[in-house]
């Protein structure tokens, strides 16, 4: 039996924050999600925005296929208010555990692959680019500048 909930985020909320332990699966119902990693090692104090997610879109799921259950990213609320469904690790590992073992290997080989991909991203930016990247602040949901992320 799947279990779910639903639970609502303002504006500026941490839903969950790189490097902690990924416990839930994020669909979003109502508002904007931007999903950011710390920067390059010369430039961790920088969050850099990978991609901004809306209505109808999952995120926080590749935990589920990584060894240590980290998540990889940071994801924070950047409309007024968000409308999120929470699927619980259980409830998807439940759905997942049908699957013929071969569509398992390929959700996990892209998950790795994507992982590397925005890993290489930031590592490979030019030095320009993240020292002119307007870093995010995980508190205010919006970069140092001040300019909105929505």
């Amino acid at each position: 039996m799947t279990f779910r909930a639903i639970s609502q985020f303002r504006k500026g909320e941490t839903i969950f924050m790189e490097g902690t332990e990924g416990n839930w699966v994020y669909k979003i119902i109502t508002g904007n999600i931007l999903i950011c990693r710390a920067g390059s090692e010369n430039n961790k104090n920088k969050q850099i925005p990978l991609a901004k997610l809306g209505p109808g879109e999952l995120f926080g799921e590749m935990f589920l296929f990584e060894e240590n259950k980290k998540r990889n990213a940071s994801a924070i609320v950047i409309s007024n208010l968000a409308s999120l469904e929470l699927y619980p690790q259980s409830s998807m590992l439940e759905m997942l555990t049908p699957l013929n073992p071969i569509t398992l290997n390929i959700f996990e080989y892209l998950s790795q692959r994507l992982l590397k991909t925005s890993s290489k991203f930031i590592t490979v930016l030019p030095k320009k680019a993240v020292a002119n990247a307007k870093p995010v602040d995980l508190k205010e949901g919006k970069n140092v500048t001040g300019d909105k992320l929505t």
